[in-house]
């Protein structure tokens, strides 16, 4: 469910990945930014929007117990049959411009919640998450387009018992045990959009589907060292 992690590993032929860069056209934006942070036992997280589905996942795939989940799930796409399907509990589906939503406030088994995760890879879970050894919080309204990014998002407490799982997640790459302060931050550069001739006369269908082709740039500091990667985009 990592978007950035898939793209550096060298999976980014899927279609929820596609769905991240639909928004952007040619140019240089910033990307994803998250903050990681050792408080005494607990690691505590600051992170923009892209970051939400990788908490949520993180906390479904590394926890036993069940967890209070309440929020929204958003999506461009039908899921009632998904969420029916696996029996997830919500109060109310509807649609609204354009989009489809479900509210949600219910304990859950974690099971659930991975299967979740895994089925509604394009949706938006902007959910607050709560157990013993975990606690997440999200803003409810998905940022407008071309606003300025917001670092604080979501945030995220979790005791150091999973502090590896999450740092094999985030951090990537790089062999992280050891840490106080860790930012990880995201550039897009942009250099074509290549539209299938299918959609060659079709403005709308041409942006949707169009190939963002170009590179992403991770800056990660640790403690105050400092690595810089690169890889190219084809999404």
């Amino acid at each position: 469910m990592n978007f950035i992690k898939d793209v550096f590993e060298g999976r980014q032929e899927q279609d929820y990945i596609h769905q991240k860069f639909v928004r952007y056209g040619r140019g240089d934006f910033e990307g994803p930014i998250i903050e990681i942070n050792r408080s005494g036992d607990k690691i505590k997280v600051n992170a923009s929007y892209d970051y939400v589905n990788i908490l949520v996942c993180i906390i479904a795939n590394n926890l036993e117990d069940n967890v209070n989940v309440k929020g929204d799930i958003i999506s461009r796409e039908d899921f009632n049959g998904v969420i029916e399907k696996l029996e997830f509990p919500f109060k109310n589906y509807s649609k609204k411009k354009k989009q489809f939503h479900a509210k949600i406030n219910s304990n859950v088994e974690t099971k659930k919640l991975r299967k979740l995760c895994s089925e509604l890879k394009n949706a938006n879970l902007l959910l607050d998450l709560s157990s013993e050894n975990c606690k997440l919080k999200t803003k409810k309204r998905l940022p407008k387009p071309g606003s300025s990014l917001d670092e604080k998002f979501c945030s995220m407490t979790v005791l150091e018992e999973i502090d590896n799982c999450m740092l094999d997640e985030i951090v990537f790459g790089l062999n992280i045990k050891n840490f106080d302060a860790i930012r990880i931050r995201h550039r897009y550069i942009i250099d074509e959009l290549r539209v299938p001739e299918e959609y060659s006369n079709n403005p709308s269908l041409a942006r949707i589907n169009a190939k963002r082709i170009g590179k992403i740039l991770r800056f990660v500091e640790v403690d105050g060292k400092r690595w810089e990667m690169e890889h190219s985009l084809n999404v």
